[in-house]
């Protein structure tokens, strides 16, 4: 809520497919490689990097925009 994350909170996600090949390290690098771009790209993003970190290859997925993340409120009796 609001009054928990105040008006300057910002969320960022970096995100990596495990790949044929990979190891921890190279997941863990590409994974960090994505959450780099989302920072430096405006927060409030979550960015798949498809590929190797060297590909470029960033994909921005789309966040529900603040007013679809409302608590529920309690159904009347």
């Amino acid at each position: 809520s609001k009054e928990i994350l105040g008006d300057e909170t910002t969320l960022s996600f970096g995100i990596a497919r495990l790949q044929e090949g990979d190891t921890p390290q190279t997941l863990r690098e590409r994974a960090d490689a994505a959450l780099y771009h989302s920072k430096q790209n405006g927060r409030n993003r979550a960015t798949l990097l498809e590929g190797p970190v060297e590909s470029g290859n960033f994909r921005t997925i789309p966040f529900l925009p603040r007013e679809a993340l409302t608590p529920p409120q309690p159904i009347p009796a």
